[in-house]
């Protein structure tokens, strides 16, 4: 197995395939030897839709907003009151920075904000759906980040939707409106990914996780022996065909196995 904590490791998927169950499990491993997996972290997220030239120019970067968004849904994982802790501190640090006239541009200044937020951590990783969306501006601010998406049956991942319980407007609730979403999120996030060398992604089936059979390669991937962590993660619903996928969806689901 090759050890490597140098990259972090960011977890993509779109909703109910599993990311949130996995990234608690990377939460564990990482914590062995003093390292952070965050789970939902979202701050990349935020930066990419508050931090922009705009607001450089204007000396007006709006940091309690994206506090108050972390704090509003508060990201799981263990040692995330440290992570928090950090985060608060740099970006209160970068809107003085701000104010007083900054030089730079939103890219440094968002691996700074990236960079001193995981700071002292021996390996940090992050898990949030959306960064699905913001694939180009990840390996920007995190230029030597390495990927693992995670993919579902879309057929199980419509059902999970619309039985999935809080407060959530965004989502679909009919399945072909799940199918269709499902199919944008995909699409160009694939190219994206697989247009990196093959040593900075994984594409990983969530049911093919539950069975144990990608633990190796995700062993080798992320640099820790990951079996004693998945022993309990078992699928929810069992694996069905499904003959009738649309054609656009067929597509994205062949091109997902195919890179798997």
């Amino acid at each position: 197995m090759k050890k490597n904590n140098e990259n972090p490791i960011i977890l993509l998927g779109f909703q109910r395939s599993g990311t949130t169950v996995f990234a608690h499990k990377l939460s564990e491993a990482f914590d062995v030897d003093n390292g952070l997996f965050s789970v939902n972290g979202k701050l990349m997220y935020y930066l990419q839709r508050w931090l922009t030239m705009k607001d450089i120019d204007y000396r007006h970067l709006r940091v309690d907003e994206i506090l108050f968004s972390l704090k509003r849904r508060v990201p799981g994982g263990i040692g995330i009151e440290r992570y928090l802790y950090q985060v608060e501190k740099v970006l209160r640090e970068v809107a003085i920075d701000v104010a007083e006239g900054y030089q730079g541009n939103e890219l440094e200044l968002g691996r700074r904000i990236v960079s001193e937020s995981y700071k002292g951590f021996t390996r940090w990783g992050d898990k949030y759906n959306e960064y699905l969306q913001i694939f180009s501006y990840l390996n920007n601010v995190v230029p030597d980040a390495k990927y693992i998406l995670m993919f579902r049956d879309p057929y199980d991942v419509a059902s999970s939707v619309m039985e999935w319980e809080g407060d959530r407007p965004w989502r679909p609730l009919s399945v072909p409106g799940n199918l269709t979403k499902w199919v944008s999120w995909h699409s160009e996030a694939i190219e994206q990914i697989t247009a990196l060398s093959k040593e900075r992604y994984l594409v990983v089936e969530y049911q093919r996780l539950c069975e144990g059979i990608e633990n190796d390669r995700l062993s080798n991937f992320i640099g820790i022996e990951i079996a004693p962590y998945l022993k309990e993660l078992v699928p929810r619903r069992k694996r069905v065909e499904h003959p009738r996928l649309t054609e656009e969806v067929k597509e994205v689901w062949d091109k997902l196995q195919r890179i798997n």
